[in-house]
């Protein structure tokens, strides 16, 4: 198993702990996992985008899980999990 594939299972497990505690925040959560993302990517750009994307994934997975599949449009909600993702990624919090 490369290193893209340990931190991805590291991601993965990481948001579905916190989210099985809801114990930290997004506008606290995502910037923490900003910082693992860039540490496991290195700095190479490829590896960054593979690990944000599974992140996306990642949130948009609980996102959806949170309300009941039949009050909303999914297509949106992805849509939105997206964009709040990378609200918070990109934020300078």
């Amino acid at each position: 198993m490369n290193n893209t594939e340990i931190a991805k299972k590291m991601i993965t497990g990481i948001f579905n702990k916190n989210y099985s505690l809801k114990e930290i925040d997004d506008s606290i959560f995502i910037p923490i996992i900003k910082s693992g993302i860039e540490a496991a990517a290195d700095g190479k750009e490829e590896i960054l985008k593979e690990l944000i994307e599974h992140a996306i994934k990642e949130f948009t997975d609980i996102w959806l899980e949170a309300e009941p599949e039949s009050e909303y449009d999914i297509e949106q909600e992805k849509i939105d999990a997206r964009t709040g993702f990378l609200n918070y990624y990109n934020s300078n919090i």
